[in-house]
């Protein structure tokens, strides 16, 4: 959150991605991660130019980067055995979901 207070955006909240665990194998199940999205506020300074989106984007790309930095200076981890931590994604354009897992199906 204090990254995205650091570049001007205004952090709104996080959201577990709801998942339907049911259709997984046994194995994937066992390994199937917790997914989240953050959200946040894009400045009121934007407008409908191309060349303004384009720098907001680069904004929310050097977050996701430094967002990575952060937690490790930090040392926050996650309870979850492994503490493995991936930002797929952090874009005004596009939701990105990255699993790789195979259902019974």
């Amino acid at each position: 959150e204090s990254v995205c207070k650091a570049n001007e955006l205004e952090f709104l909240g996080w959201r577990e991605v709801p998942v339907d665990p049911t259709v997984l194998g046994e194995l994937a199940r066992a390994a199937c991660p917790s997914m989240w999205q953050f959200f946040v506020k894009s400045p009121d300074r934007l407008n409908h130019d191309d060349d303004v989106r384009d720098g907001f984007e680069r904004t929310l790309y050097l977050v996701r980067r430094r967002f990575d930095v952060e937690r490790k200076e930090r040392g926050l981890v996650w309870e979850d055995g492994d503490s493995e931590v991936y930002l797929a994604s952090f874009s005004s354009r596009t939701i990105v979901y990255k699993g790789m897992v195979q259902s019974e199906v």
